[in-house]
This record gives C-alpha cells, sequence and structure tokens, in this order.
C-alpha cells in the first residue's frame, strides 16, 4: 500500500524483499536535490536518538512538482569526531525517514514555516539502506544544537541511500503549476551505546525557502520545532542552514484499469485505456499513476498499486436484466463519464447494449445517474466495467488515452429479476421484457395500492390480470369514480405509498398501443402517500368498448415512457371501459331509472328511435312529472300518446 498527503501510514518492519540500495551522484535523475557542502564551512547536525541524551530530530522543507512516488531518499552525513558504532561500522544504526505535510510561515505559530502532519515513516534496519564513503580530508564542524559546536568535529563523509518498493512509498501530489511543499525529517539510532557514536546530517549551500529546523523527540515529534541557524563561532554565523539530500520517485503520468488482461484490453500494449493525471481532476477521493495497466481477476489492481483510489464509481442498486439501475459517480470537478459493463459476459464492452453512459456531463460532487439494463444481460454472474471521466466533451472509447481525469474498472454484480414488478396488459401492448416493456425496481414503501410483488417478466393477460393471478393480487391502487363517456371528463382515484410522481395513458382509440397525442392523462403528476383523485377528458372520438390503460408509480420527478425500466416504484395496467351514449328514462322513484338501479337505457344509434328525435343522457333522469328528459336537451319524449 502507498500513502498520501491524506493519509498517513507508519511501515512496520517486517520481513518483506529488500529492494537493491544504489547509491546517487550528480547527474543523476532525481526531483530535488540539495548537494552537501564538502568545504570548512560545512557542519553536521546531531540527529542522533540516544539513551540519557536529547533526542534530536532535524527536518527541511523540499517543492514537489511531479506526481509520483518517492521510490529513492538519499543523505549526506558525518559521524562526531569520525567515530563509528563499534570504531569500525558507519552503518550499524537504525534510521527513521519521515515525510511531513507542511505549515507554510503565515500559518506557523513560530513565523516561519515547520513541519506539519506526519504523512509516511519508516525506521530502516542496517541491512535495508546502503552506505558510500563520500569524501574524507576535509575538516567540518560538528554541532549539537544544545551544545557548543566542534572545529574540527570531523573530516569524512558518508552517503545514505534508501531504495524504498512503490507499495511501500510515499505517494507526493504536485505539478509545476500547483506545486506542493513536504519536509523530510532524519532520526538515527546508532548500535554502540557510547554516548559519544553520534550521526550528523550535513548542510548544504543550496538555500531553498525557510531554514531547516530541529526537535527533540521521536516521531510523532511533538515538541516544537527551532529554526537551524549556524551557530556561534561559525564563519557564516546567524545564517539559516539548509541539509544535504536527495529525493527521486517513479516519474508515473498515467492512471491506467485493472480490469482483467486478456480478453479486456486494459494493458499498455492492448491500447488499454488511460488518462494523464492532473492533479485535482478524478474520480472520488483519489487518483494516483501507473507505469501500465493493472489487470486482476477482481479489478482491483489499481487500489493495490499505490493509492486506494478506485472509489468513484458504484452500483447503489441491484443490476436486472431488463431494468434500471442507479450508478453513483463522485467527480472532483464538472466533467464528462462514460462506461461500459460486459452485460453477456463474453469478454468485451462491444455488444450493443454494453455502453450505460456516453458522455454524460456531472457536476463536482456526488450524482446519482441511472443506467439501464438490457433485457438479454445474463443474470446470476459477475462481471466488468469501465468509467471513464474527463474535463473534454467528447465520445470517449474504453480503450486508447485521454487529456486528463480516471479510469476505473469494477467488478459488477448481476442479480435476479424478481425483485421488479411487471406490468400485465395483453399484445400488442408492449409488457414483456423482449418488447422492452416496463418494469420498477420494488422498494420498500413505495407502490400502487397496499401491496406490490416481483416478478421475472411481463404477465401479459387478455384483462390485464396477470400480474394479479401471480403472486400477490397486488392491482388494487385505482378506482374508476364514475362512468367513462366519449367527449365527457372523466374521475378516477389512485391510492399509493410513498410521495412521487406518477404517468398514464388510455388507449382511447383501442388500436394497441399509447402513442396517439389523447392519449396521456398525467405526466409527472406528483402523488401524496394516500389517496389521489384526478380528472381527465375523454376525447370525443374515444372508441366505445373495454380498453386498456398503464399507470406507472416513481420518486424520481421527470416523467416516464409507458415502455422501460424504472429504478423504484410500481407499473400497473387496467382495463377500462367506455360507454356509449345512451338515452335514459325520467320516471320518479321508485321506478328503476338511474344506473344503480339497473335504469333502462339504449344505446343512441342513428335513425332508429321514438318520434322525431333522441337525445344523449349520461344517466336517469327520475323527476315527479316524468318530463327531465325533455327538459335536459332536446324535446325528444314525442314518440308515445295515449289518446
Amino acid at each position: 500500500m502507498r500513502a498520501s498527503a491524506s493519509v498517513f501510514v507508519l511501515l512496520a518492519v517486517v520481513a518483506f524483499a529488500i529492494p537493491v540500495q544504489a547509491d546517487w551522484h550528480p547527474g543523476d535523475d532525481h526531483k530535488w536535490v540539495q548537494l552537501p557542502d564538502l568545504s570548512t564551512t560545512g557542519v553536521d547536525v546531531d540527529v542522533s536518538d540516544k539513551s540519557w541524551q536529547p533526542e534530536y530530530n532535524c527536518a527541511d522543507d523540499f517543492l514537489c512538482t511531479v506526481t509520483c512516488a518517492i521510490t529513492e531518499i538519499h543523505f549526506w552525513g558525518s559521524w562526531k569526531l569520525d567515530d563509528y558504532p563499534y570504531t569500525m561500522s558507519p552503518d550499524a544504526v537504525m534510521i527513521t525517514l519521515t515525510i511531513h505535510a507542511d505549515v507554510p510561515a503565515e500559518e506557523s505559530p513560530t513565523g516561519y514555516s515547520i513541519p506539519g502532519q506526519r504523512l509516511w515513516s519508516r525506521t530502516f534496519n542496517q541491512d535495508e539502506f546502503a552506505v558510500e564513503d563520500w569524501s574524507t580530508g576535509t575538516p567540518e564542524w560538528w554541532w549539537s544544537p544544545l551544545e557548543q559546536p566542534l572545529s574540527p568535529g570531523d573530516t569524512n563523509c558518508w552517503q545514505y541511500n534508501f531504495t524504498i518498493d512503490p507499495d511501500d512509498a510515499f505517494f507526493q501530489e504536485g505539478t509545476p503549476e500547483e506545486p506542493v511543499v513536504y519536509w523530510l525529517a532524519v532520526q538515527v539510532t546508532p548500535d554502540d551505546a557510547q554516548p559519544a557514536v553520534k550521526l550528523g546530517w550535513k548542510t548544504s549551500l543550496d538555500h531553498w525557502n525557510d531554514a531547516a529546523v530541529w526537535g527533540l523527540g521521536e516521531e510523532p515529534l511533538i515538541a516544537p520545532w527551532n529554526q537551524l541557524l549556524y551557530p556561534a563561532l561559525h564563519p557564516m554565523t546567524g545564517e539559516r542552514m539548509d541539509l544535504a539530500f536527495v529525493i527521486n520517485g517513479n516519474p508515473d503520468t498515467l492512471d491506467f484499469g485493472d480490469a482483467l488482461d486478456p480478453t479486456y484490453p486494459t494493458l499498455l500494449a492492448s491500447d488499454g485505456a488511460r488518462h494523464t493525471v492532473v492533479p485535482g481532476v478524478h474520480l472520488g477521493q483519489l487518483i494516483d499513476a501507473e507505469p501500465d495497466g493493472q489487470p486482476g481477476p477482481t479489478a482491483l489492481g489499481d487500489d493495490a498499486a499505490y493509492l486506494d483510489d478506485e472509489d468513484g464509481v458504484q452500483y447503489t442498486t441491484p443490476v436486472v436484466p431488463g431494468t434500471q439501475a442507479y450508478l453513483q459517480v463522485e467527480a472532483s470537478v464538472p466533467g464528462y463519464v462514460t462506461g461500459w459493463v460486459d452485460f453477456n459476459e463474453d469478454g468485451d464492452w462491444d455488444t450493443a447494449g454494453d455502453q450505460v453512459l456516453n458522455n454524460v456531463w456531472v457536476p463536482a460532487g456526488v450524482t446519482e445517474l441511472v443506467t439501464n439494463t438490457p433485457a438479454t444481460a445474463e443474470p446470476n454472474i459477475t462481471t466488468y466495467g469501465r468509467f471513464r471521466f474527463t474535463t473534454q466533451e467528447g465520445e470517449l472509447g474504453y480503450t486508447g488515452p485521454a487529456d486528463d481525469g480516471e479510469v476505473e474498472d469494477h467488478i459488477v454484480t448481476m442479480s435476479e429479476g424478481d425483485a421488479y414488478d411487471w406490468g400485465d396488459a395483453p399484445a400488442p401492448y408492449p409488457t414483456l421484457a423482449v418488447d422492452n416493456g416496463p418494469s420498477h425496481r420494488i422498494a420498500e414503501g413505495l407502490c400502487l395500492g397496499w401491496a406490490i410483488d416481483g416478478e421475472l417478466d411481463g404477465q401479459p393477460h387478455p384483462t390485464a390480470n396477470g400480474d394479479d393471478t401471480s403472486n400477490l393480487p397486488d392491482e388494487d391502487g385505482l378506482y374508476v369514480n364514475c362512468s367513462a363517456y366519449p367527449g365527457q371528463i372523466a374521475m378516477l382515484s389512485l391510492r399509493v405509498k410513498g410521495i412521487g410522481y406518477v404517468s398514464a395513458w388510455v388507449d382511447f382509440d383501442q388500436d394497441g398501443d399509447w402513442d396517439d397525442a389523447t392519449d396521456c392523462i398525467l405526466f409527472d403528476h406528483q402523488m401524496a402517500d394516500g389517496l389521489n383523485y384526478f380528472t381527465f377528458p375523454i376525447p370525443e372520438t374515444a372508441a366505445i368498448g373495454w380498453t386498456f390503460a398503464r399507470f406507472r408509480y416513481t420518486h424520481c420527478p421527470g416523467g416516464l415512457p409507458y415502455t422501460g425500466p424504472a429504478p423504484d416504484g410500481e407499473v400497473m395496467d387496467e382495463r377500462i371501459y367506455i360507454n356509449p351514449w345512451s338515452d335514459w328514462g325520467d320516471a320518479p322513484d321508485p321506478y328503476p331509472t338511474v344506473e344503480e338501479d339497473r335504469g333502462a337505457r339504449h344505446p343512441v344509434v342513428p335513425g332508429i328511435y321514438l318520434g322525431q328525435g333522441i337525445d344523449q343522457d349520461v344517466n336517469g333522469q327520475p323527476t315527479w312529472d316524468a318530463f327531465e328528459d325533455d327538459r335536459n336537451g332536446i324535446d325528444d319524449e314525442d314518440g308515445v300518446r295515449f289518446l
């Protein structure tokens, strides 16, 4: 695992593969360098942690302009009076290296910049670093900051070299445009109890920013950090000190995916998806760079290599064939996301329906998107998804480079479909999955009526009762409050659980679809929990007889079509009767005249009537004198007379 500026990792010294240690020479690659002062003005500042003596710790800052793992650290130092552990072993020492965040001068209580939060630390044993004899013969100064300096204090300079496995390294984050300041701290524990055996960190004449600092105590250092200024008697008394060290690292600048390769294109040799790492442009909270794709059976190679940064995309609902699912995307800045899922597990993302997102704009932060899962997707499989994010608008394939952003590959588990509600209108209405029939993910507390059950597919039925006869009788939310007549206003009541939005259609011309302009009677109509009432007009051209209606309910605003998946709620198909206009009687009670008393009525057929004319009535019109039919409409009670 690799640590970043947001996470501190203390690496225990356990058995693991030790990288080959290598020294460093001027002209070698580096990310930061401050060369040692090997003249008579050079000073070695005590960094020794010894029992019953001050526990010295020194640190110096450096500027990071390249985002990478710090895989090499080198520093120069000398032993006090050239007195080595056991008189002969400059490597007989444990050395603790620590990376700190920066507290700039304007934020520091001291008025000068100092080390801040400890971000990474590791103690190296004698066999985990290399020592090179760097120079001999030049008398230099030795100084323990709480004591008077010694001159000459030593004559031999040594280079200490540390090579760090990228998996254990600190990941620095900075660019030339947005550099980041870090601090390197050094503390040593000589393997010799003699009080005089001490190692010092060599000064450098390469000055940058504020002075180096010293403190007392082991990491994490709690005591104050003090400026390192050249001591009294030194030719540069009072001037600020800097210390000699080199920082180098993995120069990776690309983020790769980690889906299994073969067969998915992940490696550079397969033209795997890759994004130039631009600080601040990524999915989730983190991003790192890799030298190549990190393919693996669990698609966690990018997490295992350096940062655990596969944190920007996740499905928050089951992924079920023929339905929709919620996909949560977290972006650091506004940009565009594109994604694919191998729904039939054929080892690629080429099949129609595999692309679930295409250049979809998302704002900074967390966005919940809805994706469609094809009805042909294989259930009960574990497959792979790839999601790519960039600030550059335009179509992005699942291979090749991108100028910024991040690629994340994820395992996607397909679920069974019995957690979804389907419709039951008969053919030719689109009800089955193969016809893109409607489906709703069952969500607790959100349905039409009192109950809801799940089906594997649509349940087409001649009277739209297939859903009732499959499992629970849950088609219980709709009530027709009056007879439906062409050209009149009808009233319905709809009972719902939860607060959501309903869209509804009636096939008024009985042509087997809900495509006509007048078929949609409700669209994205907000509903309150409980019983809701609404009216709708019936076209004058409505066909007489039985027809079918579809009601869809979801908590998501925006309106639904009468086909396709929905993320939650319920679909309910119902059979509705459009009544013909009729002629009713008008005899008073207690004669049976109105509909509820099974009153007499005759469908109005042009040219067939009593007398000279006929009109249309919605219901019987009982009155004491049996003349209400004459008074309401035309005077058509003229076909029978008593002589």
